[in-house]
């Protein structure tokens, strides 16, 4: 019951975040008819946009495949794999600055 809750929840957002694509898409092909300059931003929007729409499906088939609190768990060890790779990230920056001076 919760499972399927949640799928229809998780396919609502990706459908949110592939309408958002499909109007980057528009938006970057209207200013390379016109030839006007293609910003980085614009790319990196879409790109993000897109990766958000794509996990938020696999999430949904997760949800559909497997049971609830299966899934849940994979979800909160990825939560918890994605934070200490970010830590990690951030102290290797720090142990760089501390080193440079």
């Amino acid at each position: 019951m919760l499972g399927n809750a949640l799928q229809i929840i998780l396919l609502a957002g990706a459908v949110f975040f592939a309408l958002l694509v499909c109007s980057a898409l528009l938006n970057l092909y209207l200013r390379f008819h016109d030839r006007l300059s293609i910003d980085r931003e614009d790319v990196q929007k879409l790109a993000k946009n897109a990766g958000v729409a794509l996990v938020l499906v696999a999430l949904a088939k997760m949800f559909r495949e497997l049971p609830f609190f299966t899934a849940m768990s994979i979800v909160l060890c990825c939560i918890v794999a994605y934070q200490i790779l970010k830590i990690n990230g951030y102290i290797t920056l720090l142990d760089r600055k501390f080193r440079e001076n």
